[in-house]
């Protein structure tokens, strides 16, 4: 089972299918910030997790990444 998130950013409309949401990753933050996320509307703190979940993805793309793969060919791949 799939998930859509649609995110609202300025005037562009980010869309995404993910899995189904089962598991949690913790993450320390200042006092502060938790006092403010919790003062969030229900619409932003949704906004919050789709940037947090946008954001994971980009930096795990980013480590996966190999320029081999584009510059040089594999053996029997021309």
């Amino acid at each position: 089972m799939s998930e859509k998130v649609l995110l609202k950013e300025g005037e562009n409309l980010l869309s995404f299918e993910t899995d189904k949401l089962t598991d949690e990753y913790t993450l320390k933050i200042p006092e502060i910030t938790k006092k403010k996320i919790r003062a969030l509307s229900p619409s932003y703190r949704k906004i919050l997790n789709q940037k947090i979940m946008e954001a994971m993805a980009s930096v795990l793309h980013q480590a996966s990444f190999k320029a081999e793969k584009y510059l040089k060919s594999s053996d029997g791949e021309e």
